[in-house]
């Protein structure tokens, strides 16, 4: 994404970047930073590949921007791909990493909206969850403190998240926007992020896609998933220029669906998603 090689853009971020180990801040269980590490470290091979980005815990193809050859070298570099597109196609590209030894999951349908339909509904609720709960909500930005980062990348494991690395969340790179909701005292309750998928193909033109939408557990049920979800929306029509919103929800997530819905975002025709994994993780 421009920003899908996790690009660093002001002297601060170049700096902050250089001095810290990784480079990405990674989080979550071993495995997870593993992948996180693999993807930093092999951002190279997304370089010439259109319609390739990443989100931290695995890479996303977006097709018809790759040809068979490229997903087929995505798969057997990177061990999970998240692969969107047109139903017909993407599952055909899927089949054909059978042989690779991939597994390969059920479609799940890419559910979405357009500005039209999303601003407006969104805006209401940022309006009666303001009244209701006050608090503030806020747009992380590039020189945030690591502990901030850890923060949001805590939050993102204790709703069964893989986090987000660090340098992705922090949104220096004008393509990824994270918005987090923190109350009266300071607590961090509610967290999303939106990344631009213009790059990724002709089917994403002036679009974003909804990822890592964490609310605590202990606030769960009062609205503030709906809350941090239309900040994210806001946020991504704003400053990343989104003229559509997608997401990509399994359909036994029945609250997802149901939140989602609040902002119009249905299953886009002929759309869908699945995962291809290589046996063991990177």
């Amino acid at each position: 994404m421009s920003m899908h090689q996790i690009s660093i853009t002001t002297p601060l971020a170049r700096r902050a970047f250089r001095n810290r180990r990784i480079g990405i801040e990674p989080a979550g269980t071993v495995l997870q930073q593993l992948a996180q590490k693999l993807i930093h470290r092999e951002r190279g091979k997304l370089n010439g590949l259109e319609g390739a980005v990443s989100f931290g815990r695995s890479v996303a193809a977006f097709l018809p921007a790759l040809d068979q050859e490229d997903l087929l070298q995505l798969v057997a570099s990177f061990r999970r791909v998240l692969l969107l597109g047109q139903k017909e196609k993407t599952m055909a590209a899927a089949e054909s990493t059978r042989s690779l030894g991939a597994d390969v999951s059920g479609g799940m349908p890419i559910i979405g909206a357009d500005e039209i339909k999303f601003v407006p509904a969104a805006r209401l609720v940022l309006s009666k969850f303001s009244r209701s709960f006050g608090g503030c909500i806020s747009v992380v930005s590039e020189d945030v403190r690591a502990s901030e980062i850890r923060g949001i990348q805590d939050l993102q494991i204790a709703v069964g998240l893989t986090p987000l690395p660090g340098a992705f969340l922090r949104g220096g790179h004008g393509c990824v926007s994270t918005v987090c909701y923190r109350d009266s005292e300071g607590r961090l309750l509610a967290s999303a992020t939106t990344v631009d998928l213009s790059d990724a193909g002709p089917d994403f033109m002036e679009t974003s896609i909804l990822v890592g939408v964490a609310v605590h557990p202990d606030v769960q049920g009062r609205g503030f998933g709906t809350a941090i979800t239309a900040a994210g929306l806001l946020e991504a029509h704003k400053t990343l220029g989104a003229r559509r919103v997608i997401a990509v929800v399994s359909p036994t997530n029945e609250v997802a669906l149901h939140t989602n819905s609040k902002f119009h975002m249905h299953p886009l025709k002929n759309q869908t998603a699945i995962y291809l994994e290589m046996g063991g993780q990177a």
